[in-house]
């Protein structure tokens, strides 16, 4: 994935991804290529991670959707209870964000 392009998930919709360089942290854009099976992030707050995270795992889904492929992720925080007001709430502003 290092380069990004049109992804298209059917016939008649398409998502520009050739802009993800310029909304992303340039200190996480290097992990968009990363295929590890498990990756950490650690750090202060307000770095970015959350919202790296979500982007990472959203553009994953749309490439291997393109190709017919069905994702499973599972994300975990160090503070559970806030998992549903922080992180879900990332992922749903994304979408949404992103006509998705």
């Amino acid at each position: 994935m290092s380069k990004f392009q049109k992804v298209k998930l059917h016939s008649n919709y398409q998502i520009d991804l050739t802009n993800l360089k310029n909304i992303t942290n340039s200190k996480y854009y290097p992990y968009y290529s990363n295929k590890n099976r498990y990756l950490l992030f650690y750090g202060g707050a307000g770095s970015g991670k959350s919202h790296f995270i979500a982007k990472k795992i959203l553009v994953r889904l749309l490439f291997d959707a393109s190709k017919g492929i069905v994702d499973r992720f599972l994300i975990l925080r160090k503070a559970a209870k806030t998992l549903r007001r922080s992180v879900y709430q990332l992922f749903v502003d994304y979408i949404h964000r992103w006509d998705l």
